[in-house]
């Protein structure tokens, strides 16, 4: 008789134990999930808010992200591209014809830094590209991150910066024959 009521006590003890530490841990994994889905919503604001173009791609050049800042500079829809090659989009130079980067190449890039080359436009137009490329591991899987600048207005004040030089140095040397006379 007495030792069933210590049986019995120390039973409940342990269910209680059971119970209090399994709510403990609920408690716990529901504040991590809340941790965790904010990290992913805060990332994933990031990437949709960022004015310089993120996508990443896997070893084999398949693309899986293209941010908002990619779909403008490129004039591409992320739903018509995740899953082509990133080597469509990607040209070495503006010279015809078109030289596209080869997925080796690109990969090589994560070393350098930011290189300028040519992006490939839905319509075939070619883009001036900063570009720079990342590489992590998720998952036991390489994902290469690339982060693309459009730059057009940068060569656009280039040019227009190398055409004033021109018409100045044009005015110089007419100002100096005219004044040799």
């Amino acid at each position: 008789g007495r030792y069933e009521y210590i049986i019995v006590g120390l039973i409940v003890l342990m269910l209680s134990c059971v119970v209090f530490y399994g709510q403990l841990l609920a408690k716990k994994m529901r504040e991590n999930q809340r941790k965790i889905s904010e990290l992913i919503a805060t990332n994933i604001g990031i990437v949709e808010t960022a004015k310089d173009g993120i996508m990443t791609f896997d070893d084999h050049g398949r693309i899986e992200m293209f941010n908002p800042a990619c779909e403008s500079a490129f004039g591409i829809d992320e739903a018509h591209i995740i899953g082509r090659d990133v080597e469509q989009l990607l040209v070495k130079n503006d010279q015809q014809p078109v030289e596209h980067l080869k997925l080796d190449d690109i990969i090589e890039l994560q070393n350098d830094q930011d290189i300028e080359i040519y992006g490939l436009k839905q319509e075939n137009s070619l883009v001036p590209l900063s570009l720079s490329i990342g590489c992590m591991l998720t998952n036991h899987q390489i994902k290469y991150v690339a982060v693309v600048k459009n730059i057009s207005h940068h060569k656009r004040l280039e040019s227009d910066l190398t055409t004033a030089k021109e018409v100045a140095e044009s005015a110089n040397l007419a100002k100096s024959r005219f004044s040799a006379k």
